[in-house]
């Protein structure tokens, strides 16, 4: 079956959710069976659905799993403040990307706890200016530069 016939089918069935549903069941299947042949084209696949879905930006799921893989420089491992925590330190900041706001201040404080302590305000500024201030950086930088640290040689 050729792609453009996919898509014929999907606008024939636009609107009929039960339809809808059971093409999307077809498909899930068809990207489980990718998942255990080829793990790398799936991985990338799902990445691509993941951009359409958040654009060049952490969802919450993904900021989690990232953070808690984190070794911190004080000896501690994964977050060392929560979702919750760092929501409301984004909202006093105007902050709209929560999760990348969450890997942000997480991933400072995992590199920098040594220089600065454990002061949320102090990594809040750094992580505004490097990460959403920066006039020259594209959108998503942090979470590009996620992305490229974990790529796979």
């Amino acid at each position: 079956m050729k792609m453009h016939q996919l898509r014929e089918y999907m606008k024939i069935v636009d609107g009929d959710h039960a339809k809808e549903e059971e093409i999307y069941e077809h498909l899930w299947w068809g990207l489980c069976k990718l998942e255990h042949h080829d793990e790398d084209d799936f991985d990338k696949m799902m990445m691509k659905v993941h951009c359409v879905v958040y654009g060049p930006h952490f969802d919450e799921a993904m900021a989690k799993m990232a953070v808690s893989h984190m070794h911190n420089v004080d000896g501690s491992t994964g977050e060392h403040w929560t979702w919750e925590q760092t929501t409301s330190v984004a909202n006093q900041y105007g902050i709209k990307h929560y999760a990348d706001w969450y890997y942000a201040l997480n991933s400072l404080y995992s590199d920098l706890a040594g220089l600065y302590g454990s002061d949320a305000n102090v990594y809040a500024k750094i992580a505004k200016a490097l990460y959403f201030d920066d006039p020259d950086a594209p959108d998503g930088k942090l979470f590009k530069s996620y992305m490229g640290m974990i790529a796979r040689c």
